[in-house]
């Protein structure tokens, strides 16, 4: 079982096959340090859940960056406003470290509502 499927069991406590087939939809992704999950000003189309590395959030104004976050293991991360309200991103999203994900894309992501027809 995955962090992921762990985390996913431990706060909604679905069926196994529940459990793979949602787990199903999260893809592995990778980023080396200094790469950008997601820029200011952008959409966000994804969420991932955090499998090793840090994430640092940030905002940055006329003279300063203002960290809002630092995202570990076993967390999510996305800009969840711009994910579910189609809202430009306020914040950024940049790789401390090498992070090791497994993401879902916003269409899957807004399906997951819709699995109840499929699951058990």
């Amino acid at each position: 079982m995955t962090e992921l499927e762990k985390y996913i069991n431990s706060y909604f406590g679905v069926e196994q096959e529940d459990l793979l087939l949602i787990s199903s939809l999260f893809k592995p992704q990778t980023l080396k340090k200094g790469d950008f999950f997601l820029r200011t000003g952008r959409y966000c189309e994804k969420l991932s859940f955090m499998k090793s590395g840090l994430l640092r959030v940030y905002v940055s104004t006329e003279d300063k960056e203002v960290t809002q976050w630092i995202s570990t293991k076993g967390y999510f991360i996305t800009d969840l406003a711009s994910l579910v309200f189609d809202r430009p991103a306020r914040w950024t999203i940049q790789a401390l470290t090498d992070v090791e994900l497994y993401t879902i894309r916003k269409e899957d992501y807004n399906q997951l509502g819709n699995l109840s027809c499929y699951l058990s």
